[in-house]
């Protein structure tokens, strides 16, 4: 535990060093070592740690506990507790540790000599307010990550009421557009606040306000079509767009917290490998155990994996030189991947592959029917499925349908222009009218075009009928 005092405080030499002001910028979290059920915390302990935005160490770090194994030892069998080193060092709430956490390490930080200036951390607690008590120029600024986590309980809450955000991508849609707004560098809260007022008319079909980096309207204004709004088209439902207003002016009357939004997710690391450390399976908080186990997380944090080492060496004991083998390997390997991970070809392929996972799920789901949710066994209409169908063979068949498909463009994500199909008696032939512009390309070679402004379909230049893709399908059926 020693050991992890020192490496703290020798990583708060390294952040001044670095820092330009006198003030440090710090981001903070607590955890608990029991899960908190959404309503019931009631976790007997609890740590926090408080982490340099430069450096990425943590600063300093601690732990809240409200039991002593040794004093319930003795309690429980009605005899007079010893002097001793009491393990227990909190008697308030599992809610209460974290602003009391806060205040007794910015305390400490401040008893050493650095100022912390800036303090990254969520929304959940009071930690800001118990801060200003005593340090009344602290400024706080928002975690990105539990801005996005709360706007979208909002949108998803509002779903129930409004069927217009039920549709596929509509919610990730309208999240995207407020979190570009805010995510932006602003150089004041009013250009945050312009931003942020653009956000609803672009949804109502109102461009006025539309910046020409994230709004493509200014650019094809007349073929312009939503992508992930229902039918392409604008929301025209007075009552969500008063809803969505309403959250508007909630963000902008904490526009001087999000104009330049902090990040917690050094913090979240630290609480990964103290999970690892200290699963919450089990209880540590009886005795000096738990602070150990902190302690260890803050050294492999601050210092790596070769922190075995130190340690070793700090107790007089041997190193050990496979232990310091093992731990300069898995640190070279940590190395590489977080510089692998922040790069261009990383983020692409890393996204390519959640595409096809998403891809393959809802392929399974569509051929093995409904077979997971709440109450399933009580619904009688749904029956088990005794095999999962294969793909169709046509041995043995003799009658059977060809069919063949135009689209937008090659994508995968392209529109169907024309479904043609005959079964060998029948022939049918229809245009489809498409979300999205038709490729140059694409009309070279069927001789479709669509005109979204008289919403007209031609082919070779001669205007045609046209459906939406819901009756083409239909009628294909």
């Amino acid at each position: 535990m020693d050991e992890a005092s020192d490496s703290c405080k020798t990583a708060s030499a390294k952040e001044e060093a670095v820092t330009a002001s006198e003030e440090l910028e710090c981001s903070f979290d607590a955890g608990w070592q029991t899960r908190g059920s959404g309503w019931q915390y009631n976790s007997n302990t609890g740590h926090s740690s408080l982490v340099g935005v430069k450096t990425g160490k943590v600063l300093d770090f601690d732990v809240r506990t409200k039991f002593c194994s040794i004093c319930q030892h003795h309690l429980g069998r009605k005899d007079t507790i010893p002097n001793h080193q009491c393990n227990s060092n909190w008697q308030g709430s599992s809610k209460g540790m974290e602003p009391d956490m806060a205040l007794s390490m910015v305390t400490r930080m401040d008893d050493r000599g650095c100022t912390v200036g800036i303090i990254h951390a969520d929304n959940d607690s009071t930690t800001t307010s118990r801060l200003r008590q005593k340090f009344e120029n602290i400024k706080k600024r928002d975690d990105k990550n539990h801005v996005k986590k709360t706007l979208s309980r909002q949108l998803y809450a509002a779903a129930n009421k409004f069927k217009e955000l039920k549709g596929k991508g509509v919610i990730p849609y309208i999240l995207r557009c407020f979190m570009y707004a805010i995510s932006s560098k602003q150089s004041n809260e009013d250009e945050l606040c312009e931003r942020l007022d653009s956000i609803v008319p672009h949804l109502f079909g109102d461009h006025s306000g539309c910046s020409g980096d994230w709004c493509r309207y200014s650019k094809q204004p007349s073929t312009y079509r939503y992508r992930h709004l229902p039918k392409g088209e604008p929301l025209t439902n007075e009552n969500l767009r008063k809803q969505l207003e309403t959250v508007t002016e909630n963000y902008k009357k904490r526009s001087s917290q999000l104009v330049d939004l902090g990040s917690t997710q050094s913090n979240e690391n630290f609480n990964n490998i103290v999970a690892s450390k200290a699963p919450k399976n089990r209880s540590y908080g009886g005795t000096s155990s738990l602070k150990a186990r902190v302690s260890a997380a803050v050294l492999q944090k601050n210092e790596g994996y070769t922190w075995v080492t130190k340690v070793n060496k700090k107790a007089l004991l041997s190193p050990g030189t496979i232990s310091a083998r093992v731990g300069q390997r898995i640190d070279r390997k940590r190395l590489w991947q977080k510089e692998n991970s922040t790069s261009v070809h990383f983020k692409r392929d890393r996204f390519k592959r959640k595409h096809k996972k998403t891809f393959q799920q809802i392929t399974a789901a569509v051929i093995e029917g409904e077979t997971y949710k709440p109450q399933i066994e009580e619904d009688v209409s749904v029956n088990d499925i005794e095999s999962i169908p294969t793909k169709c063979s046509l041995d043995g068949i003799d009658e059977y349908v060809v069919f063949d498909l135009e689209t937008t463009g090659l994508s995968r994500t392209s529109d169907i222009t024309q479904i043609s199909a005959y079964d060998g008696k029948n022939m049918l032939n229809l245009y489809v009218s498409p979300r999205q512009p038709i490729s140059s390309k694409a009309s070279d070679v069927t001789g479709i075009s669509f005109s979204f402004e008289r919403n007209q379909m031609y082919c070779r230049g001669v205007p045609v009928e046209s459906v939406c893709i819901r009756q083409a399908l239909l009628q294909l059926i």
